[in-house]
C-alpha cells in the first residue's frame, strides 16, 4: 500500500548543540506507526545519534491518508509521506512549517531533524520503530507516546492542524476550530470569525449545511485566505473518521481535506501565581522571606515573572494532545546584582528548576509543577489581581 502527495518545500540548515547517545539504547514497542503519536528520542547529526533537548520535544504522526505532521520543538510542521510496507521504504517531504523563533538551541536541533528527516529512504518495526537512511541505518529513533482511546465526536473542541490536499498549516498564533453539538448544530472559530450551523451525519457520511459567521474585519491577508478555505472546505465534507485524537473530514472524493486534534483547554493562562516553595537538589525549600517570586503564562505559551532580584521570561509549550504536559525552555532575565546573595542562589535555582519542569495541576487556587518523575518541583498559589 501507498501513502503520500506532494507539497512545497522548506529549506533549512542545521547545527549540533545537543548531547550523543548510543543507538544500543533504543528500546522495543511492537505497535503499527500509522495512526500512532511518536516521540523522537534521538536523531542523527553527522555520523552521532543525538539525543533530543528535553525543553523542545520533537514528535510525528503518520495519518493513514499519506499526511506526515508534528513538533520540530520550535514549530508545527506537515507534509506527505509515502510507504511501501512490502519493501518497507519509505520517503517523507518536502515539509510546510511555521515561522516562529525560538531559542538558537531550539532553532538548531530543529533544522538539523528537519534536514535529517527529508534523507528517510526506509523503515524498521519489528519490536522497534526506526527511519532509516539510505544505507540501511537507523537515522531517526522513536518510543510511543499514550495512544488514547477515541474522542466522541461530539461536544468535544476539535482544533484544525492542517488543511487541503497541500497540507497548509494554520499561522502558528492562528487555531481555527469546530464543535459539533449533540442537537445537529456546529459553532466554531474560523481564524478571524466565528461560525455557526447544521450538520447531519449517517454513519461515517456527514454533510454540513448553509453556515453563518461573524463580519468582522481582518487585516492579515494569511488569516483571511485561511478563513475562506476553511469554510469552503467544510461545505464540502461528505465523511469523517476519528482514530484516537485525531479528526479527519474528507470530501466526496475520499480525500481527506481537513484534519484535527483535541487540545484541552488550559487553565492556567493570564493568571499570576507566587512561589511558595520549589525543589533544590532533590529538597523542597521555601521561598526567602524577603524575595517573591512569580510565574505569569501567556495563551501564546510566554511565561514572565519577578525571579526575587530580576524580570525574567521564557516560552512553555504545552504537549498537543496531553496539555497536562508542558516543557520550558531556559529563561531570559535582566542583569540586575542583589546585594544579598542568598536571593541571587535562590534565583539560579528557581531557573534550573523550570528547565526540569514535565507536567502541571491547578485546581482554581494552587498551581504545582511536576518533574517527569511525578514529583513536585514547584508549588505556586494564586494572586488575586
Amino acid at each position: 500500500m501507498q501513502y503520500g502527495k506532494q507539497i512545497v518545500a522548506t529549506g533549512i540548515l542545521f547545527l549540533c548543540l545537543v548531547s550523543c547517545v548510543s543507538a544500543s539504547e533504543i528500546a522495543t514497542y511492537d505497535r503499527s506507526f500509522v495512526g500512532t503519536e511518536w516521540n523522537v528520542t534521538s536523531f542523527l547529526i553527522g555520523s552521532d545519534m543525538v539525543s533530543v533537548l528535553h525543553s523542545y520535544p520533537i514528535t510525528m504522526n503518520f495519518s493513514p491518508e499519506g499526511l506526515v505532521f508534528g513538533s520540530a520543538g520550535c514549530n508545527r510542521f506537515s507534509g506527505s509521506y509515502e510507504l511501501d510496507e512490502e519493501t518497507n521504504s519509505l520517503t517523507i517531504g518536502p515539509l510546510l512549517t511555521t515561522r516562529m523563533m525560538c531559542e538558537q538551541q531550539a532553532m538548531d536541533q530543529e533544522a538539523a531533524f528537519t534536514e535529517v528527516v527529508l534523507g528517510v529512504a526506509s523503515y524498521y518495526h519489528e519490536g522497534i520503530f526506526t527511519l532509516n537512511g539510505t544505507d540501511g541505518e537507523a537515522i531517526v529513533v522513536f518510543e510511543p507516546v499514550f495512544e488514547p482511546e477515541d474522542a466522541p465526536l461530539t461536544e468535544t473542541t476539535w482544533n484544525l492542524v492542517a488543511y487541503g490536499l497541500e497540507y497548509n498549516v494554520p499561522p502558528v498564533d492562528v487555531t481555527p476550530t469546530i464543535v459539533f453539538s449533540d442537537d445537529g448544530t456546529i459553532t466554531g472559530t474560523s481564524g478571524c470569525n466565528s461560525f455557526f450551523g447544521q450538520y447531519q451525519i449517517d454513519g461515517q457520511m456527514m454533510s454540513i449545511g448553509e453556515m453563518g459567521s461573524t463580519r468582522m474585519l481582518c487585516f492579515d491577508d494569511e488569516v483571511v485566505k485561511l478563513e475562506n478555505e476553511y469554510l469552503a472546505l467544510l461545505q464540502d465534507v461528505a465523511e469523517y473518521g476519528i482514530d484516537g485524537t485525531f479528526l479527519t473530514l474528507y470530501d466526496a472524493n475520499t480525500e481527506g481535506t481537513l484534519f484535527f486534534t483535541t487540545i484541552p483547554t488550559v487553565e492556567i493562562y493570564n493568571m499570576q501565581f507566587e512561589l511558595r516553595s520549589f525543589s533544590v537538589d532533590g529538597e523542597m525549600r521555601y521561598v526567602l522571606t524577603d524575595s517573591t517570586i512569580t510565574f505569569e503564562i501567556a495563551e501564546d505559551g510566554g511565561i514572565s515573572g519577578h525571579a526575587g532580584c530580576n524580570i525574567y521570561s521564557t516560552v512553555a509549550t504545552f504537549d498537543e494532545y496531553d496539555t497536562a504536559r508542558i516543557t520550558i525552555a531556559p529563561a531570559i532575565s535582566t542583569m540586575m546584582l542583589c546585594f544579598d546573595e542568598r536571593v541571587m542562589e535562590q534565583e539560579s535555582a528557581y531557573f534550573a528548576m523550570l528547565q526540569s519542569v514535565d507536567s502541571f495541576d491547578f485546581d482554581g487556587t494552587y498551581l504545582n509543577l511536576y518533574d517527569i518523575n511525578g514529583e513536585v518541583v514547584a508549588a505556586y498559589t494564586i494572586v488575586e489581581l
